[in-house]
């Protein structure tokens, strides 16, 4: 999931396969009010605007938080906004799937057509936060059903790295979160219950994302959208307590735990002690001709990002791919690190790169690549550097001819999906960058809801265990290739970016998604 991650990572490259205007008038943007209720560890904090202002009534704190900052395109040539935006007038209907605006019916904000809660399912659920607060209304007959659910709120946790050694990637997954709940909250909410989200920072270390995920559980109904590179260490406690999580994994005993569901794709299988990752990438590579036969191999010396590097090396030399070169310590930040880095890829003839580190890592090495005149067949990393900050820090000289394997469409395509996901963020989360994590944690928000509303007026953990376990196939309105959240797979489809000019651009499949790949077995499960 994250570049750095095994799991999250891994996907990135193995798996098959991750900006609008705001559709709502400036003025609705400005009195929206946050749902996140606190950020940077300081727990207790609520947030009453989407700017970030507080108003504390807590008394423990921890890191400061830090966000994605800057605007920005991914891609050259993006749709416009307002195809997908959430339209106040018009009647409310079933939608198929279809997250377009509601149009059908007569009345302003009419419920006539909607599904029930009962007869709600995967294939019919709207992702439109209009609809989604339609399908259940009022307060009437709520109660406090379960941890971190009262008559009017539901609170959700979200344990992410904030702050630490790697760069700025994971406010990514609580920001798309915040503004999917305060869109839906924008309609009434679930049931007539505001949905709320309460952040903390893990500051990257996996004895403080145990602490923080222990202190979370008796206050909240699940865990939503968390993203850290140290995400391995709440998971027992997690387990214990029966907690859904649902969020994009980057550590593989977290997607492969029973209490972990994604509608996008967890880390990593394991199955018997084995790792196995999917080929879909690098078959896409070949059918395309940019499979070079020798491929070095770059990873920071954080564990996860280590072991993410000696897998995909596996599953490269499984396709007969030489590996020329590797080096799995690289220190976070690494600076004039690389120059003999490139130097040694450049002398051993090396054919590709790839690497599992952050957009600091990447830059340098670009950086070091394009004034060493070094310019191999190819150049590709995982996901976390699909975000215009990859470009800007590298530079856009220097970032030419980058590659990325999403799991997703791109985020320039016009699929509504793709579209709501960007105009929430706009909207709600003003100057926040669109990114691959981002997106990930907003489709698995979307599942958290689909749960939610399935469950009934009154949801527990158990029924929104419950209701996970029965979607298969979702595509998340096409956006994403199908997945059956129960598999706890990574994904089975890919699509290749590649930075030309100022943005990344769509490189192959031409439409839709790629989808021809094998589970392949990488060694021993870490």
């Amino acid at each position: 999931m994250a570049l750095l991650a095994a799991g999250g990572l891994v996907s990135a490259l193995a798996a098959c396969g991750a900006r609008v205007a705001p559709y709502f008038p400036s003025n609705v943007a400005a009195g929206a009010s946050s749902s996140a209720t606190t950020a940077g560890g300081t727990r207790g904090a609520t947030l009453s605007n989407p700017s970030g202002d507080r108003s504390s009534t807590g008394s423990k704190s921890g890191g400061a938080g830090s966000g994605s900052s800057g605007g920005g395109s991914l891609g050259d040539g993006s749709s416009g906004g307002g195809s997908s935006g959430e339209s106040t007038t018009g009647g409310v209907a079933t939608g198929g799937g279809n997250s377009g605006s509601p149009s059908s019916g007569t009345g302003s904000n009419s419920n006539s057509g909607a599904s029930t809660p009962a007869a709600l399912t995967a294939a019919n659920f709207n992702l439109n936060p209009q609809y989604e607060a339609s399908y259940c209304t009022g307060t009437s007959g709520n109660t406090a059903s379960g941890p971190g659910v009262t008559p009017t709120t539901i609170t959700v946790g979200n344990v992410s790295g904030l702050t630490g050694v790697v760069s700025d990637s994971f406010g990514q997954g609580s920001q798309a979160v915040s503004a999917l709940f305060d869109a839906i909250n924008r309609f009434g909410g679930i049931c007539g219950r505001q949905l709320k989200v309460d952040v903390e920072d893990d500051q990257q270390s996996a004895s403080t994302n145990a602490a923080d995920v222990q202190y979370l559980i008796p206050k909240v109904l699940a865990f939503v959208g968390s993203l850290s590179d140290a995400d391995n260490g709440g998971v027992p406690a997690m387990v214990a307590a029966g907690v859904p999580d649902i969020g994009p994994a980057i550590n593989t005993d977290r997607s492969n735990s029973p209490v972990y569901w994604s509608a996008t794709g967890g880390s990593l299988l394991v199955k018997n002690g084995q790792a196995y990752l999917y080929n879909t990438q690098l078959n896409g590579l070949k059918a395309n001709g940019e499979l070079p036969s020798s491929m070095a191999i770059l990873s920071y010396d954080i564990p996860i990002s280590a072991e993410a590097g000696q897998q995909f090396a596996a599953l490269f030399q499984k396709f007969g791919v030489h590996i020329c070169y590797t080096n799995y310590s690289i220190p976070p930040a690494p600076g004039a690190t690389m120059g003999s880095v490139v130097q040694a890829m450049s002398s051993d003839n090396c054919g590709g790169v790839f690497t599992t580190m952050d957009i600091v890592g990447n830059a340098a090495m670009l950086d070091d690549m394009y004034n060493l005149g070094y310019h191999p067949k190819l150049i590709s990393t995982t996901y976390e550097g699909y975000t215009p900050d990859q470009i800007t820090l590298a530079g856009q000289a220097d970032s030419q001819g980058l590659q990325v394997g999403l799991n997703s469409v791109p985020l320039s395509d016009s699929n509504p999906a793709v579209q709501l996901y960007q105009s929430e963020l706009d909207t709600y989360q003003p100057g926040q960058a669109a990114s691959e994590f981002g997106f990930e944690a907003w489709a698995d928000a979307q599942l958290f809801v689909y749960a939610l509303i399935h469950g009934g007026r009154n949801p527990t953990r158990a029924t929104l265990t419950n209701a996970m376990g029965s979607v298969t196939n979702w595509t998340v309105d096409g956006s994403f290739g199908p997945y059956t959240p129960s598999t706890r797979s990574e994904s089975s489809c890919a699509v290749n970016v590649v930075v030309q000019g100022t943005g990344f651009v769509r490189q192959w499949p031409s439409s839709g998604l790629y989808c021809t790949g094998q589970l392949v077995d990488v060694g021993p499960a870490n």
